[in-house]
């Protein structure tokens, strides 16, 4: 009986570690991002620092409107991604900053945020700042794509 277990054993052994071995490093297939709503495009902002980023972003408030909407702070945990629903036909822009001195921005148009936040309005041309809360957003265009990813690396 016992020469029976043991070659039962012997005969499983490479099986139940090559099970435990597949297990150990496959992981599942992540879902694929759901299609934007229609009329709209998507973007995807993804943290590939190490700590959290707060995100700052401006878009046309709906299709056909002429209302742009500044809003933040969106937290993004480090490797994480977070994502928007955009207006098709119009640019987004977007400024992010880190807990330490880290920022992703241009002075591709320049926008009053507030800390802290959270914070929503319609720009308005009459809407002021203090220097210290003027940033420099990144501009972008779509260019006709329904589906955008922004790395924001360290």
């Amino acid at each position: 009986m016992i020469d029976t277990i043991t070659r039962l054993v012997r005969l499983c052994a490479p099986a139940a570690f090559a099970v435990a071995s597949f297990a150990a490093v496959w992981t599942p297939p992540t879902p694929a991002a759901a299609a934007p709503p229609q009329g709209y495009y998507s973007v995807e902002y993804c943290n590939k620092t190490g700590g959290k980023i707060y995100l700052a972003v401006s878009y046309l408030e709906r299709p056909g409107s002429k209302d742009w909407v500044v809003e933040g702070w969106k937290n993004i945990n480090a490797g994480a991604c977070m994502t928007m629903n955009y207006p098709e036909g119009s640019w987004y822009y977007y400024y992010a900053e880190d807990d330490g001195d880290g920022f992703w921005g241009k002075d591709d148009f320049m926008l009053c945020v507030q800390h802290p936040g959270p914070f929503r309005r319609i720009n308005r041309a009459d809407y002021s700042c203090d220097e210290s809360e003027l940033k420099g957003f990144v501009a972008r265009d779509p260019e006709g794509k329904s589906m955008i990813t922004e790395n924001l690396n360290p």
